[in-house]
């Protein structure tokens, strides 16, 4: 290692952190504008005054709020390696893409597709790398650096990657984005359709992989992934807090976190379960058990009364409509074939009488009712009574309070899947639940209706 070299090196990286300082500056400038405008577009305003774009200056100062985030200096190394290519050029890899006065890069982010063949060149697959640097650091000062020249074949044994990894881990946990190996990187940059299960003992890196991997996603799926999100799910706030500091060292401040507590709304429970009860309400077979509790409420048509001699009748006005039993069970069996969900299930059948009625309709009125009309037919007492005999509605509240309440309903619901014993530990009040309750009742909701998206997260 050249003292010159190093010295060099060291003026690139007090260089480097000058242009992020300025390129912070920047956005600083920019948010105070946009923000500014958004307060002041609202006041003072007379009558007949033009103001300033309400909705575009609150997006723009919101916009700015991560990026200031992600500009923060954090007292760490703004790069680690350097390539050169058999082209000639040269680029120093860090932890995000900074840019000098002219709007040139002087550094590119470890998650740019050209920073893959800083982690993956070797001797035996170069990648058109000509020789690797990795530099040595203390906090955000470096401290030393060791090369590889691969066109000459020299696989060197690094002592500064050496030290780095085995360095023992104290503290907050620390990004390993210097010392990410050829294997560790592959599953990193793997496609966004790729769904992964990252396993290890204790100590081998899951964890930094998998938190390494939301920042890579993040960086090239940003327009798919900024409207999902990335949720990072932990056991307990300790974890949390433990890895609280690493995606924000990566260039990313737009993960959400949580607990699995507060995932599954465990914290908000107000009631608590004997040990015994607690393992049956989390075993697998509880998902069954809320299935059949949930779709073992459908009926027959002969449970409505309907007979194939008298049918469905259905007044409308000054008309009668008269639909089949035989085709009321094929609603019901269809209905139950072809949709995922119960409630779901329940306005097919609704559907499906309302298009038998109609074609009738058609026949001898000789046009097609419209969709108000339709709604009225559904509405109807005839319908109603039908459709709560065969298909009631229901809510998770309800389901619940019968499989905890009802023992008769509860023995159908676990018959052949709990034991009887199993079967008479699901006890509880809805009202008062403890956190396996919540799950339970997730799983009900679920078989009841299609969740809502919009206040989750998608994970990666």
């Amino acid at each position: 290692m050249s003292e010159t070299e190093l010295q060099e090196e060291i003026a690139r990286h007090e260089h480097a952190r000058v242009c992020m300082a300025r390129m912070r500056d920047l956005t600083e400038g920019i948010h105070d504008i946009y923000s500014g405008d958004f307060d002041e577009s609202a006041k003072n305003l007379g009558l007949g005054d033009v103001r300033s774009d309400h909705l575009f200056g609150w997006a723009m100062a919101n916009y700015t709020k991560p990026r200031l985030a992600d500009l923060t200096d954090r007292g760490i190394a703004l790069f680690f390696g350097r390539i050169w290519m058999d082209d000639g050029e040269d680029f120093h890899i860090g932890r995000r893409h900074i840019r000098d006065e002219r709007n040139d890069p002087i550094v590119l982010d470890w998650r740019a597709p050209l920073s893959e063949q800083y982690y993956r060149a070797s001797v035996h697959d170069r990648r058109e790398v000509a020789r690797r640097r990795r530099f040595g650091f203390n906090g955000g000062a470096l401290t030393g650096f060791e090369d590889e020249n691969l066109v000459f074949g020299e696989e060197v044994a690094s002592d500064i990657l050496t030290a780095e990894i085995e360095r023992p881990r104290t503290g907050p946990m620390r990004d390993i984005v210097a010392t990410i190996q050829p294997e560790q990187d592959e599953l990193i940059r793997r496609g966004a359709e790729a769904n992964l299960c990252v396993q290890g003992a204790p100590g081998t890196g899951k964890t930094a992989v998998g938190l390494h991997r939301a920042a890579w996603l993040l960086y090239n799926y940003t327009d798919k992934l900024n409207k999902s999100g990335v949720l990072v799910v932990g056991p307990n706030e300790g974890f949390l807090n433990y890895i609280a500091g690493v995606l924000p060292t990566l260039g990313e401040t737009s993960v959400w976190q949580v607990t699995v507590q507060q995932l599954t709304g465990a914290h908000t429970a107000t009631a608590a379960d004997t040990h015994e009860a607690a393992l049956v309400k989390h075993d697998e077979r509880i998902a069954l058990v809320c299935e059949r509790a949930v779709w073992g409420h459908l009926g027959t048509v002969a449970d409505a009364g309907v007979t194939a001699e008298e049918g469905l009748l259905i007044a409308d006005g000054g008309w009668r409509w008269r639909l089949g039993a035989r085709f009321l069970e094929e609603a019901i069996a269809n209905a139950r074939r072809h949709t995922r969900t119960y409630t779901a299930g329940r306005k097919a059948v609704e559907d499906a009488i309302v298009q038998g009625v109609r074609r009738q309709a058609e026949i001898r009125s000789g046009h097609s009712p419209d969709a108000k009309w339709g709604t009225k037919i559904k509405r109807t007492e005839a319908v109603q009574g039908f459709m709560d005999a065969v298909w009631p509605k229901l809510n998770a509240k309800t389901v619940m309070k019968k499989l905890y309440t009802d023992a008769a309903f509860r023995a159908d619901a676990t018959r052949g899947i709990l034991t009887e014993a199993e079967a008479a530990l699901l006890t509880g009040k809805p009202a008062k639940p403890s956190a396996a309750d919540l799950l339970v009742a997730d799983e009900v909701e679920a078989h009841l209706k299609l969740r809502d998206p919009r206040p989750r997260s998608g994970t990666s």
